[in-house]
């Protein structure tokens, strides 16, 4: 078309068939690879562009060519490629795509369109696309946003399933799985959970793959079966509570969990340590969690962890990470009484008794110099936390700690309306 005016259907369509030749140039590329090693490698990932090095010798890259690697699991092979030919091709048909939308083309010609789209992206012009190149991982993504047939959501899925250790590590790939379980159906939900069996703990360890966990956990659909996935990540819960990438999974597995047994499996990991976890960076945010879903879910283990807590609360409170873990208590709003740990409890408050006379609990309360000693039957945790961290010398060492004026301001709080409220009884007549 001459300069500045809108192509035609006919003419999108001839460029597209056009740009199908283009890509065949990278895969030739791969098949005269593939031959020199003795025919198709099943662990063969894919090509990425390479930065050219400048050189004084006669050996460098030759201009209008790029130095391109195809990363293998074993080596890489360098090759010297036509420059650019997957990259005019990604972004041609780019161009191509949109301005079919602009040109608000029949369902006829959309559909056409979406044929030789799709003819693109199965087998192994999938893999090449989702690794190792942005503008490919893009475009893929593109495409499952955008498709309306269930199917191709479904074969890329097939696809991915049969690599989806290499696509959740893969910078690029990781988010074509994302994209693919935001938009995919519960078919394809189940795809992915049946090829993640096994490697649920690699794939929530890894910074790039916990993303796509969280995803598929958040993104449940019903008639997806996650029982494996969840049994797992409770498995490995003790080392996962306190990893950088394996606490984001377990704290989207208790926050989407309506299962009492999943709350006490990381109630009781976290009970093994649970002062040291308190001070831990990731694992402090995992005891919120917690704290959160058995206030509904079991509210004894909501009383069992803040018990714990309670007999080192004011050094809690000096710590930077305790001391968000000890503020989450105090700003605890919901209507949780001892009424609802009693109606939790199975054999008639027993085992909640001897937790309390073991804890130790009643000697830091005399060591903090309380006038009245906690009972099992009418005192809270988060009670107790407050009066100990309210006594004069507990109140006093706190306002000379960076990491504990939040604590004290929120104390503050508490006493001034509490003040308020005895105020406003006196003046009221009997």
């Amino acid at each position: 078309p001459q300069a500045g005016a809108q192509p035609t259907q006919e003419e999108l369509m001839q460029q597209l068939q056009q740009l199908q030749s283009q890509v065949q140039l990278l895969l030739q590329e791969m098949a005269h690879i593939q031959s020199q090693l003795g025919g198709p490698q099943p662990w063969l990932v894919g090509v990425a562009d390479v930065p050219r090095q400048p050189t004084g010798n006669t050996t460098a890259t030759p201009p209008g060519t790029t130095k391109r690697i195809v990363r293998t699991a074993v080596f890489d092979v360098h090759v010297v490629a036509p420059d650019s030919a997957l990259d005019l091709y990604l972004d041609s048909i780019d161009q191509a795509r949109q301005a079919l939308d602009q040109s608000q083309g029949t369902d006829q010609d959309r559909s056409t369109e979406e044929r030789f789209f799709t003819d693109d992206l199965v087998g192994d012009n999938l893999i090449q696309l989702c690794f190792g190149s942005q503008k490919g991982s893009k475009l893929v993504q593109a495409y499952i946003e955008s498709t309306r047939r269930p199917v191709n959501h479904q074969e890329v899925a097939r696809v991915l399933s049969s690599c989806v250790q290499a696509a959740w590590a893969d910078k690029y790939a990781n988010f074509v799985l994302t994209a693919l379980i935001s938009h995919g159906d519960s078919a394809v939900h189940q795809l992915l959970v049946n090829a993640l069996q096994g490697k649920v703990v690699d794939c929530a360890m890894s910074s790039k793959g916990c993303r796509s966990l969280i995803k598929l956990i958040e993104e449940d659909r019903s008639g997806v079966d996650l029982t494996q996935i969840i049994a797992e990540l409770e498995a490995r819960g003790r080392v996962l509570i306190s990893h950088p990438s394996g606490h984001l999974v377990i704290k989207e597995m208790l926050e989407y969990s309506e299962h009492q047994r999943t709350v006490s499996v990381v109630t009781s990991y976290l009970l093994e340590n649970l002062h040291d976890f308190a001070r831990h960076k990731h694992a402090s945010q995992v005891i919120e969690k917690v704290l959160d879903k058995a206030a509904v879910l079991n509210p004894i283990d909501k009383w069992k962890i803040e018990l714990a807590l309670a007999v080192q609360a004011v050094e809690l409170s000096k710590d930077r990470f305790g001391c968000h873990v000890i503020l989450h208590i105090l700003r605890d709003d919901t209507d949780f009484t001892m009424e609802n740990v009693r109606r939790a409890e199975m054999d008639g408050g027993e085992t909640r008794r001897a937790l309390f006379r073991d804890s130790g609990i009643l000697a830091a309360c005399q060591e903090a110099g309380l006038g009245r000693a906690p009972t099992p039957e009418e005192d809270l945790p988060r009670d107790i936390i407050v009066d100990l961290l309210t006594t004069e010398m507990s109140i006093g060492a706190l306002r000379a700690e960076k990491f504990a004026k939040d604590i004290v301001d929120v104390l503050d709080e508490m006493r001034r309306i509490a003040a308020q409220q005895d105020a406003s009884s006196q003046r009221t007549p009997p």
